[in-house]
């Protein structure tokens, strides 16, 4: 997990898997890093995974819903063919904004007053 914090967003950048085993572990510490720095816009880059499972899914929507909770907002990003399947076949993208770049994910925040 790789960190970058620009103003207004900060991006986690998440590689390889995104399955049961440490998905708990992994939303606990980006839960833990969202509320040290008070973390408003998070862009979840998920152009290094290339696999998500159910758990990965859930953990991006109580990701989502954390956020929510604090009147703040999340973009997920992902590229990667398998993990785009995922995401269309579970209609993720009904419920948060799943972009196919870093860029568009920024755009979709400034060009929504979330910043």
């Amino acid at each position: 997990m790789k960190w970058r914090h620009e103003t207004p967003y900060s991006v986690v950048s998440i590689e390889g898997k995104l399955i049961l085993d440490g998905t708990d572990q992994l939303k606990n510490e980006i839960k833990g890093i969202v509320e040290d720095k008070d973390i408003k816009q998070l862009i979840v880059d998920l152009s290094a995974v290339d696999f998500i499972d159910s758990t990965g899914i859930g953990m991006l929507i109580s990701l989502y819903k954390y956020q929510a909770e604090r009147h703040a907002g999340l973009v997920v990003v992902s590229n990667h063919s398998r993990v785009d399947k995922v995401i269309e076949i579970t209609k993720l993208g009904l419920i948060l904004p799943c972009l196919n770049s870093l860029d568009s994910a920024v755009d979709h925040i400034q060009s929504n007053g979330m910043d």
